[in-house]
């Protein structure tokens, strides 16, 4: 069985998407977070079917006062 792991990131206005493959969900989930840990980029984990698993993404949002 494997999972694929997708992480989309913007670099210099353009969409990056970084594409690798685990032979489990826990490895694969634990490569996204340590992908996206601080970074504010976006990870889905597929399943070997090709659907959706689980996505991770780390909230940077600061609050801004006008």
């Amino acid at each position: 069985m494997s999972h694929t792991v997708k992480i989309h990131r913007w670099i210099n206005g353009m969409l990056k998407i970084a594409t690798t493959i685990h032979e489990t969900l826990e490895q694969a989930i634990e490569h996204a977070r340590h992908m996206t840990r601080g970074t504010g980029h976006t990870a889905k984990v597929y399943g070997e079917n090709g659907e959706i698993a689980h996505t991770i993404s780390e909230d940077l949002t600061q609050n801004t006062y006008a």
